[in-house]
């Protein structure tokens, strides 16, 4: 495939990097995830610093991955609209708990046609490690 690039404010890679471009072939994949939310748990600011780790790079990534809470839903789904990224560009991963909320946050920003994983909530990290590892592995991505 080429290169995508991962957001979540949930660590769910766990080793000495941390955001920065994975893989060394021909799939690669930028990673851009939080293991803890400083300052007393300020969602955009923490969810602005992530997003900048990618911003330089979004006009030659092949497809943006993004797991979507509760908080970050509504600073993540206008980033992508403000960054003009078409919806076919997009995955958006969730929880079950909050799949009403993010889906209206999703529609509301002209993301409808968007692919769309909703997953438990105690599969949410293993779902995100495992579009990292298939990726790098082998190109592939849900569908």
């Amino acid at each position: 495939m080429g290169k995508i690039a991962i957001i979540s404010q949930h660590r769910f890679v766990y080793d000495d990097c941390k955001n920065l471009w994975r893989g060394d072939g021909e799939n690669r994949v930028l990673l851009s995830q939080c293991e803890e939310l400083p300052g007393g748990g300020d969602y955009r600011a923490v969810a602005l610093v992530l997003w900048s780790h990618i911003a330089s790079a979004l006009a030659s990534l092949d497809k943006v991955v993004i797991y979507l809470g509760h908080e970050s839903a509504r600073i993540f789904v206008p980033l992508a609209a403000e960054n003009d990224l078409a919806p076919e560009k997009l995955i958006f991963v969730y929880c079950d708990c909050t799949k009403a909320y993010v889906e209206e946050v999703i529609d509301r920003d002209g993301y409808s046609s968007a692919q769309k994983i909703c997953c438990h909530c105690s599969d949410r990290l293993e779902v995100m490690k495992g579009i990292y590892q298939n990726f790098l592995a082998d190109g592939s991505l849900p569908s």
